[in-house]
């Protein structure tokens, strides 16, 4: 995560209305069982990028382990 230094010198009051944000997705892999994607979601805040969050995700396909009774 990045954080402008400017972000602790806003008024926070009103921020709700003065906060905009992306999601965009850099890279993804798939294999047999899993997905694996990079995410940047950069925060606007009073129109000053403010924040900047990347990170990795990865799931992991579960499978139903339980067998029928005989």
């Amino acid at each position: 995560v990045y954080v402008s230094n400017d972000i602790s010198k806003l008024n926070l009051v009103n921020i709700p209305e003065t906060v905009s944000y992306s999601v965009i997705i850099n890279d993804t892999t798939q294999q047999e069982n899993s997905l694996s994607f990079s995410v940047t979601i950069p925060v606007w805040v009073e129109n000053k990028i403010s924040i900047i969050i990347t990170m990795n995700i990865m799931g992991i396909k579960a499978y139903n382990q339980i067998k029928e009774k005989d």
